[in-house]
């Protein structure tokens, strides 16, 4: 039985996202979200210079690469949200679940403003991930169970918006330029907060190595995973296969946040993520 290339490629795609959460973990426990912001940004960058060749043979095409630098924004946002809201004691196994529902933000912003009709499949993942939502939301105390959105809920919440919007002008992008070049730009992104933040609030490496070191690897892996699909769709991979696959990676983040983490789940955060990582598979679905 053959192999095909594209199939490794996604698989090696969910094992760098799957581990990516896991690293900012790691981080967050004792960087603040800021530094932490500006090291996993040298990370992301790393991948990213190989292609700007890419971006240099594609000049001409300003919009769609202005677009990507765009997505590049929202995507920077994003990413200190969610640095934030596991500084805020939120659990990798919750919020990386939680904030993989993104594309429900790119499919009702698609279908709003876009022109795109929604799949009946895709009308199902967004339930799903409503449901999902709310059942993440949800904090147990005593015997009872309330709803309340603590920081941590309210950071990965405004994360999963932020990364939908950067998949909406992902896709514009991508319609304009190459993928490698609208990666190249979505990178260069998040250099503009980062000299914010170097130039803001200051910037030191007063910080053990360790975590100093999984800041970087978690923006390393986190474009190498992006690169890995792109090299996926370029060796055959069919998107309506490779999206949806790789949209299982919080599957991956799940089981090592519980077995060498130490964190522990109740049955409806469990429930959540089930229907969080099943949701965020059926709105992949083009």
């Amino acid at each position: 039985m053959k192999v095909h290339k594209w199939f490794i490629l996604t698989l090696l795609a969910i094992v760098l996202w799957g581990f990516y959460g896991v690293a900012y973990n790691l981080a967050a426990r004792q960087i603040p979200a800021l530094p932490n912001q500006v090291l996993s940004t040298i990370g992301l960058l790393l991948p990213a210079l190989f292609l700007i060749p890419s971006v240099w043979r594609e000049r001409g095409r300003r919009a769609g690469l202005w677009i990507a630098f765009g997505s590049g924004l929202f995507g920077a946002a994003g990413n200190l949200t969610l640095l934030q809201s596991l500084r805020e004691n939120g659990q990798t196994a919750i919020i990386f679940p939680l904030t993989a529902l993104y594309p429900l933000v790119t499919v009702i912003v698609a279908v709003l403003f876009m022109r795109e009709r929604a799949q009946s499949i895709q009308a199902v993942g967004i339930a799903l991930a409503l449901v999902a939502v709310v059942l993440l939301s949800l904090e147990p105390k005593a015997n009872k169970v309330a709803l309340r959105f603590a920081p941590w809920v309210f950071y990965a919440l405004v994360a999963l918006i932020a990364f939908g919007l950067a998949a909406v002008f992902q896709k514009l992008a991508t319609n304009r330029v190459s993928t490698g070049a609208a990666f190249a730009m979505f990178a260069g992104g998040f250099i503009p907060g980062a000299i914010v933040i170097c130039s803001w609030a200051g910037f030191s490496l007063k910080f053990e190595p360790t975590p100093v070191a999984c800041a970087v690897i978690g923006g390393l892996f986190n474009g190498l995973g992006v690169l890995a699909t792109l090299a996926a769709y370029r060796n055959g991979g069919k998107a309506a296969v490779v999206t949806p696959l790789a949209a299982v990676y919080p599957v991956l983040t799940v089981l090592i946040a519980v077995t060498f983490l130490g964190e522990r789940l109740n049955a409806i955060q469990g429930t959540g993520i089930a229907l969080a990582i099943v949701g965020a598979l059926l709105l992949a679905r083009e």
